[in-house]
């Protein structure tokens, strides 16, 4: 649809970068359920007389397609803004093109150091167009130190075997600053870590040796369940069997095909628990449940419900919000700032995503310390343990069961209130911001 169309018309476009042909296509389901389901709730919902059509494009899987995407929902759709979920090559490459193409981009499921970062922004060089809400590497080294430590009791100090490969994932595990290891040493805990494998793994024998003899009971991964598999097929060859095995990726997936009577690869496996059914919250669209929306999408789709399904409709949820709220929602950098502006409660939580981001701390009464606000401030989860009922995602068999006396990622809303959300930890302004002080609201 032309720019001329569309204001004459009084339409506004919201584009989905999704996956919907290649390996990531399975992540894309809940993000193509979202949109299928709350387009037409979209359209009720636009601003001051505006109607609001909702247009796909699959990213095929890759940052090619991804760029592709991006190209044609603005030029071709006129998008005022863009929203895209997962994919640690796609993301960014959507994040990248919108940047470029000087359209609003909301994303998530994607660790924030990474998505900042990694993409080549500082402190002192923000982004201009886009934005983000998630966890943090920090927050996942935080949540399995706790798993490590509480799975049997016998605490900090244990050796742990990093099963990371050459890539992003492996990359920014290993960073010494902003990555996944720094804080999990800081809990005590000494790293194995062997050279990174290429990915897809051919052998990971060398792996399986270095933690044999540093006397390595606990694995944690960032590995496919391809590798995942492998790891643990050559383990047991070995005649060992880690006791715990912790992994932040692909377990958002459908758990591998196997013969019957066999496990998958997750099987076992701890994970953190950023969205389930058992989360109390409401949609902000139709007021659905986290167990409304988990049995909606298992009985429309005859598959299992998986953890980005909740933040696939937050994006949407949100992507709303910043139509309703900007001074002029045919204005790209009005709709921009009223993303910077949300308190739009959703499946994610009531995030706030403005130039003053407050940053939790897990210990003690709050403290202000200087961050660049909008640029990537760093939030600290509590975690609730035994006594609190707290849970987490462990993969048995072929589905998700939660186990209690274990902890969860939580966080603080601005309004103080508790959960385990992902969006709960903020949505986070990468722009325009200047350095201010920041403290507990």
């Amino acid at each position: 649809m032309s720019e001329s169309r569309a204001v004459r018309e009084r339409v506004l476009t919201v584009g989905v970068a999704v996956a919907r042909s290649g390996r990531l296509a399975s992540l894309g389901d809940p993000l193509q359920f979202a949109l299928d389901r709350l387009a037409p709730k979209l359209a009720g919902r636009g601003p001051r007389g505006y109607s609001v059509r909702v247009v796909s494009r699959d990213t095929r899987s890759n940052a090619q397609g991804a760029r592709e995407a991006v190209e044609e929902l603005v030029r071709q759709e006129n998008a005022v803004i863009v929203v895209t979920l997962a994919g640690t090559e796609v993301l960014p490459a959507v994040a990248d093109a919108c940047e470029a193409a000087g359209v609003p981009c909301l994303s998530s499921a994607f660790p924030w150091q990474v998505y900042y970062y990694g993409r080549g922004a500082d402190d002192d060089r923000p982004f201009d167009w886009t934005y983000h809400f998630c966890w943090g590497l920090d927050d996942i080294a935080d949540v399995f130190a706790d798993l490590w430590e509480r799975g049997d009791g016998s605490g900090p100090h244990q050796p742990v075997g990093c099963l990371w490969n050459d890539g992003p994932q492996g990359r920014w595990s290993r960073h010494p600053e902003r990555g996944f290891a720094p804080v999990a040493r800081a809990r005590g805990h000494r790293l194995v870590e062997p050279e990174p494998y290429r990915e897809p793994a051919t052998t990971l024998d060398a792996h399986i040796n270095a933690f044999r003899d540093a006397g390595v009971d606990i694995v944690t991964s960032a590995a496919t369940g391809r590798d995942l598999a492998l790891f643990r097929a050559q383990t047991a060859e070995k005649g060992r069997r880690p006791r715990l095995i912790t992994c932040s990726r692909w377990l958002a997936y459908p758990p591998s095909v196997t013969r019957s009577g066999e496990l998958p690869p997750q099987a076992g496996v701890g994970t953190l628990a950023y969205w389930t059914p058992v989360h109390p919250y409401r949609s902000s669209f139709d007021g659905m449940t986290a167990a409304e929306l988990a049995e909606t999408y298992e009985q429309t789709t005859g598959r299992q419900a998986l953890q980005p399904l909740g933040l696939a409709y937050a994006l949407l949820e949100v992507a709303s919000h910043a139509l309703a709220t900007a001074d002029d929602p045919t204005d790209r950098r009005s709709i921009a700032a009223a993303l910077g502006q949300n308190p739009r409660a959703h499946h994610g939580r009531a995030p706030r995503l403005d130039a003053r981001p407050r940053t939790q701390h897990r210990h003690g009464p709050p403290r202000r310390r200087p961050v660049a606000a909008g640029h990537a401030p760093r939030l600290r989860t509590r975690h609730r343990h035994a006594r609190e009922s707290g849970r987490t995602a462990r993969h048995r068999g072929s589905r998700h069961h939660l186990t209690d006396h274990v902890p969860v990622p939580t966080a603080e809303t601005p309004a103080g209130r508790t959960g385990a959300r992902t969006a709960q930890t903020m949505l986070r302004d990468v722009g325009r911001i200047s350095r201010t002080q920041c403290g507990n609201g």
